[in-house]
């Protein structure tokens, strides 16, 4: 039985649902649109209430071919997210990635410690994310 209706994507071919991390109790859950704006890429947060989705925040990347969203974690409450961009340009590298982590305070989102960078060309860094049931521990893949 689904809960709740569908969420849509803003725009054709944005790849809304490229990547999808639901809390423990199924009532958030954060959705990765990885070729929103030419690749700029988007995140949505969605907390169920009563049969609706309402959005509870929305991550847009920063750069052109980024690829922000194409992977994202939320932890068992839903209130800490991971979200990877790893086509992010850092330190004059091409596509060494970056994570960013944001934190839910019952009012909004605040990013949660530094932005975290892969080390080389074509590094990757944020094509996976995970983050433990509490949040504390975040691992990136590359």
């Amino acid at each position: 039985m689904q809960g709740g209706g569908d969420i849509d994507g803003t725009a054709p071919d944005d790849k809304f649902g490229h990547s999808v991390s639901l809390s423990s109790d199924g009532r958030a859950v954060a959705i990765g649109a990885s070729q929103y704006n030419s690749g700029k890429g988007y995140v949505g947060v969605y907390d169920l209430v009563g049969s609706v989705w309402s959005r509870r925040g929305l991550f847009e990347g920063v750069a052109v071919g980024d690829e922000f969203g194409r992977s994202v974690a939320l932890s068992a409450d839903g209130n800490t997210l991971a979200i990877g961009a790893p086509k992010h340009d850092y330190g004059g590298n091409t596509n060494s990635g970056l994570v960013s982590v944001f934190f839910w305070n019952g009012t909004s989102w605040s990013q949660r410690g530094p932005d975290f960078y892969g080390d080389a060309n074509g590094d990757n860094a944020g094509w996976a994310v995970s983050l433990s049931a509490n949040g504390t521990t975040l691992a990136i893949g590359t």
